[in-house]
């Protein structure tokens, strides 16, 4: 999704100058303050509010001097929040379009969905699985995109997938999608209303009252889908 706009700040030269990169902002929210103020969500954002006028060098300079507090803070959020598929054989599960799959490793082959198991092999298992998950989400997500746009008949260039672990999708100025391929192991519903809300981008690019009334109209419910999202965030991290 889209972040928060940034006006004239160069997130580039933000990100030069900072000392690691657990520092980096998610967001940068410039606004009525006097001052700089550092705020790490749940999930482990880092979102700098800031006012107005100031300058690149100031907040990089506020960030390094909290750089402790902040690295220990989201290391910390990280660390509890983020699930993962061991893959070592014992008895796991993953969630594709909402449905229950139990992994299961096998010596050699390919990875395939059978009834309700994915079979994998145990060679290289991790980066077979995201391999496949990857493929998976390119069909599905483009096909889907493009069912909904042309049932609301809006325009966009493209779908592109990617690994991404802090959004689920975003949309460019010039109309261009992507998805974080992990989308896929949430419910229909809520991948439903992750596309909806990149499509209400190509009309808005930001997220205004007109916005959420763009993406109500097609999904009167899409709050449903913001809280199951809020609520399962870590997903994101499984793989």
């Amino acid at each position: 999704m889209n972040t928060t706009k940034t006006n004239k700040l160069d997130l580039n030269l933000i990100k030069s100058h900072v000392l690691n990169a657990l520092l980096m902002p998610t967001r940068i929210v410039l606004c009525a303050r006097k001052t700089i103020a550092i705020i790490i969500n749940d999930a482990g954002e880092l979102i700098v509010r800031a006012p107005k006028n100031v300058s690149e060098k100031s907040i990089c300079n506020f960030i390094n001097q909290k750089a402790n507090w902040i690295i220990k803070k989201r290391t910390e959020l990280i660390k509890n929040n983020r699930p993962s598929l061991k893959l070592d054989g014992s008895n796991e599960h993953i969630s594709l379009l909402g449905d229950e799959f139990k992994i299961i490793l096998i010596e050699s082959g390919r990875v395939k969905k059978v009834d309700n198991c994915i079979y994998i092999p145990k060679d290289n298992a991790h980066a077979k699985l995201k391999a496949y998950l990857m493929k998976f989400a390119k069909k599905y997500l483009s096909d889907r995109t493009k069912e909904i746009a042309d049932y609301f008949n809006l325009k966009y260039k493209s779908v592109s997938i990617r690994s991404s672990t802090t959004r689920w999708g975003s949309c460019g100025y010039k109309n261009t999608i992507n998805f974080t391929y992990k989308l896929i192991m949430c419910p229909i519903k809520v991948i439903d209303y992750i596309i909806i809300h990149e499509l209400s981008h190509t009309i808005e690019k930001n997220h205004s009252a007109k916005f959420y009334a763009r993406v109500s109209s097609m999904m009167p419910d899409y709050k449903v889908a913001e809280k199951w999202l809020k609520t399962n965030k870590s997903i994101i991290h499984v793989i």
